[in-house]
């Protein structure tokens, strides 16, 4: 999606080895936030989870209703 933004509303809150943020994502009218959760081992990324407002999104998109 063009003109995609992305600002951090929480986080990153860090309790070794994980890592978490929660966004806002915003382009052309939509917005949905999200969840990141990392872990890392030695200084890399060894696990990522997202959870993203998929439906959200969908439905301010037309593509399912409310």
């Amino acid at each position: 999606m063009s003109g995609l933004t992305f600002s951090v509303q929480v986080g990153p809150i860090s309790q070794e080895p994980f890592h978490v943020v929660h966004w806002l994502a915003e382009a052309k009218g939509i917005s949905f936030h999200g969840t990141d959760v990392l872990r890392v081992e030695d200084g890399r990324i060894v696990e990522y989870w997202l959870n993203a407002d998929s439906l959200r999104a969908a439905q301010q998109l037309g593509a399912l209703s409310s």
